[in-house]
């Protein structure tokens, strides 16, 4: 029973959280505080909080490249929690967090957003999605993705998603059996400018 309280604390702790970012980044006017950041050390960060939740659902979560950006660090890694947190919940087996010369990237093998990421990235539009013939919800409101594209925007940037059909990079094919995703997903921060 402690542990039902502790479970549903930690969701309404969520919620609230993510409800007041949204009040926060709906003005048009965000303000950030951009300083010269490095996004790997950024990005682990992030692996560490999520680790214990990845390895629960036997899901590997590891962090690739490195680079730095003029990026309010605090602000963009809610961001990157955001998508991570989301990825971790559905995906198969592994999650990545890459960046890369456009920004950050979080990759994952799971089944992919079941609406445009135009319409997900509204404030209270969650979408339930269904894997392997169980319906989940998608936690928070649909809060994430709408802070998560405001935060890049106010970064100069811009919130993608893309599909792709071939297995996540580092993945091995042979050892698993055929997924019905048959592929990876992609969604990704565009930042201005990252530095190698």
């Amino acid at each position: 029973m402690g542990e039902l309280i502790q479970s549903e604390t930690g969701r309404l702790l969520a919620l609230v959280q993510q409800m007041a970012d949204a009040h926060r980044f709906e003005r048009e006017d965000v303000k950030i505080q951009p300083e010269l950041a490095d996004l790997r050390g950024l990005l682990s960060g992030v692996v560490q909080r999520l680790e214990s939740q990845a390895r629960s659902r036997g899901v590997a979560l590891s962090v690739h490249g490195t680079g730095s950006a003029c990026v309010d660090s605090a602000v963009l890694e809610r961001a990157v929690t955001n998508l991570a947190d989301n990825a971790v919940r559905f995906a198969q087996t592994r999650v990545q967090l890459r960046i890369a010369p456009q920004g950050i990237a979080v990759l994952d093998d799971g089944p992919g957003l079941q609406a445009p990421l135009e319409d997900l990235a509204q404030p209270f539009n969650s979408q339930p999605t269904t894997i392997a013939g169980q319906q989940y919800t998608a936690g928070t409101a649909g809060l994430g993705l709408y802070i998560t594209r405001r935060i890049a925007e106010a970064h100069g940037g811009q919130l993608l998603y893309e599909r792709h059909h071939h297995p996540l990079p580092g993945s091995d094919t042979s050892a698993s059996l055929p997924s019905p995703a048959a592929g990876h997903t992609a969604l990704s921060i565009v930042l201005p400018e990252v530095l190698p």
